[in-house]
């Protein structure tokens, strides 16, 4: 899958760095409450992270905001939006999220074996926010 090529090319670019001694930029957040744990303007570390390493690469970022194009497209013919369950915006953030949280855990390069690295990368993609990575690719289908 090309998607899980461009996450392996980026952990080891990512490694590289970490091995020459550059930070990674994630906040201390010692005692601090979990409402405080914004990072950048994003909900938390993790969910800042994806959305960086999603838009780091024009290609990665191009397929999403295509990915964002097809569910805003397809939003009004969701069944949920049909039945006046969801709006016609919540039917392509849902729909977007799903695809986005999906795809990047499918393209994890641990292993589907029970790991000590297996556990924490599976944590550190629960806390994900991908309700907001998916608005964030909507809302630049507006600018």
């Amino acid at each position: 899958m090309e998607l899980q090529k461009i996450f392996l090319k980026r952990q080891s670019r990512l490694s590289e760095h970490v091995r020459a001694g550059e930070t990674t930029n994630k906040p201390a957040w010692g005692n601090m409450e979990q409402n405080e744990r914004r990072c950048n303007g994003w909900t938390n570390y993790e969910t800042w992270a994806t959305a960086l390493w999603l838009d780091n690469e024009q290609a990665t970022q191009d397929y999403w905001r295509e990915r964002a194009r097809e569910c805003r497209e397809e939003a009004p013919a969701s069944s949920q939006v049909e039945e006046s369950i969801w709006t016609i915006d919540q039917a392509a953030r849902f729909t977007l999220a799903d695809a986005l949280k999906e795809e990047v855990s499918e393209g994890t390069p641990v292993t589907a074996e029970a790991s000590l690295y297996a556990d924490l990368l599976e944590a550190a993609l629960q806390q994900v926010n991908w309700h907001e990575i998916a608005e964030h690719y909507l809302t630049d289908l507006d600018d």
